[in-house]
């Protein structure tokens, strides 16, 4: 027992540790250039500490000016030497590292990623690029039939934006994650992918929207709404971290499913706070009876529309709008009696 491997990190960014086998002893840890492991760690000394080997086996020491050296979470007593074990746990100031006998058992090899399956459909360039445009497209036109405005050209393309947006932020925020950006097929897996999640979010909305209608806007309806919408969440993060990382799919699963599961508790909290009216609207309908009853009823759509802008060119409603916004009551004036309009004829009817 001569050799000894030690894993660890050159900095705090690597994702893989590195290994140095030690089978000349002592062998010196230390931020010195002298030492047969350097590190670059500003809070270790010079000589930070000291492996040997006796005849009983390793043995390690402190020689740090200060921030002592941990093994198993336990400082080490000055001057003192205390066995080294293989899988013993060292910290020496912010660095820390492991180790290890060359008998020591590792973990089983991870099975490579399939090349192909449903992921691999998202690495052809020109597909990530159709549905890319695609979502674009849904989006806008989506907008345009369901949101009513004044402005429905710049409404679709507003839509537009936020979904371009939404895809380009969800593959670079995943291509910082995974280091993607090296990797140009990846990444357009992952824009391929949430354009994706994006079209089958509208296309469910629709169908969702007529459950909706069918049941009534009950609570069944809103629990299909939320099921539907974390099941397509899941699954848009289930595959984005098996393009990014090399997670095991349990691992995978259960990440998404509390990512997914959280944003949804989230979202239904926002929504019941809301709901709960701590903002009081003001009682314009109270105040505006005096005016609405000098109405007849409307038999058409065009008296209808004539009569709302009357009503709004109404100083009575001018004075019960500012009443109201200033916080003061409005009394009900004197009214005229009042005869009804010609049938099919809306208006106001003149007072006397």
């Amino acid at each position: 027992m001569t050799r000894l491997i030690l894993a660890y990190r050159r900095t705090h960014d690597d994702s893989l540790p590195s290994f140095r086998v030690i089978d000349r002893f002592p062998a010196t840890i230390g931020r010195g250039l002298d030492c047969d492991i350097i590190l670059a760690d500003p809070y270790v000394s010079a000589q930070q500490a000291v492996i040997r080997l006796s005849e009983t086996g390793w043995e390690i020491g402190d020689q740090a000016v200060r921030n002592p050296t941990q093994v198993n979470g336990r400082l080490l007593a000055e001057g003192a030497w205390r066995p080294l074990q293989s899988g013993d746990h060292i910290v020496l100031g912010r660095s820390e590292m492991t180790a290890y006998a060359p008998g020591h058992a590792v973990a089983p090899a991870l099975p490579l990623p399939r090349e192909g399956g449903l992921l691999a459909v998202f690495a052809h360039s020109g597909l990530s690029a159709s549905l890319f445009m695609l979502a674009l497209g849904i989006s806008a036109a989506f907008s345009y039939l369901r949101i009513w405005s004044d402005e429905p050209a710049m409404t679709a393309a507003l839509t537009a934006a936020a979904a371009f947006f939404v895809m380009v932020i969800w593959a670079g925020l995943w291509s910082v994650v995974g280091r993607l950006t090296v990797n140009r097929a990846r990444f357009l897996m992952q824009l391929g992918l949430a354009a994706a999640y994006i079209i089958l979010s509208l296309l469910g909305s629709v169908l969702l929207h007529g459950a909706d209608f069918l049941l009534g806007g009950n609570w069944l309806a809103q629990g299909l709404s939320l099921i539907a919408q974390m099941i397509l969440l899941s699954v848009l993060t289930y595959g984005s971290l098996g393009i990014a990382t090399a997670f095991t799919r349990k691992k995978r699963l259960q990440a998404a499913l509390s990512f997914a599961g959280g944003l949804m508790l989230a979202l239904v909290s926002l929504q019941a706070i809301g709901g709960m009216g701590f903002s009081s609207e003001p009682p314009f309908s109270g105040s505006l009876a005096p005016s609405l009853a000098r109405f007849a009823v409307a038999g058409s759509a065009e008296s209808f529309m004539a009569d709302a802008a009357r009503l709004f060119d109404d100083p009575l409603f001018d004075k019960a709008d500012s009443d109201n916004l200033s916080g003061g009551a409005v009394s009900a004036p004197q009214q005229a009696p009042t005869s009804p309009s010609p049938k099919g004829q809306g208006g106001i009817t003149p007072v006397d």
